[in-house]
């Protein structure tokens, strides 16, 4: 039997496809300057902040696919809105305006999420509606920029690598909202 390489080198990219990799996004970890916009907040505030639910308009997505190579996965493959609510709970806990128990509902929701990764720049996109019964809706709308690489796997392991910073300017964004400092917290204008 004669060795075909054209038909070796497909069952070999096949076998890499099916086996894949992923690029993995790193777990969520507070940001000093977020908790520290947040303090500043609770002493103004005349209500602490219970975080109900979060949600999705894609619900249920834990990766996105870069370049066409691998996808870039949450930890645990935990859905994008929760990981999103997950870090915003983190922030919360570490100041003094979270309250588990009399605190006003805020919920989320997950407009949108998608990053563009080009030989040069790159950047995460979100949009994202935050509500309470005690207000009206609003919508938060950022984009966090970053340097990729012309070769495919460096830049979305770099996509992978900024969604923690990105994730942290999303939050930064909402708590800076002005409809956030006065209808939800209750801070006069």
């Amino acid at each position: 039997m004669k060795f075909n390489w054209k038909s070796s080198l497909a069952l070999a990219g096949i076998f890499a496809l099916i086996g894949g990799c992923s690029f993995n996004i790193q777990k969520y970890e507070h940001s000093d300057q977020n908790v520290r916009v947040i303090r500043n907040l609770a002493p103004l505030a005349k209500n602490k902040i219970k975080l109900g639910e979060f949600t999705a308009l894609k619900p249920g997505r834990t990766s996105l696919y870069c370049r066409m190579t691998a996808p870039v996965e949450t930890p645990g493959e935990v859905p994008f809105e929760t990981y999103i609510r997950s870090a915003f709970l983190t922030e919360l806990r570490m100041s003094d305006l979270y309250s588990e128990k009399y605190g006003v509902e805020v919920t989320g929701s997950l407009l949108d999420i998608g990053f563009k990764s080009s030989p040069s720049k790159g950047h995460w996109a979100f949009r994202m509606e935050i509500s309470s019964p005690e207000s009206d809706s609003f919508v938060v709308e950022y984009r966090y920029e970053f340097k990729t690489y012309t070769d495919p796997d460096k830049s979305c392991w770099q996509v992978a690598r900024a969604f923690v910073p990105a994730v942290r300017g999303l939050i930064r964004a909402v708590i800076e909202h002005p409809d956030f400092r006065t209808k939800i917290l209750g801070i006069p204008e």
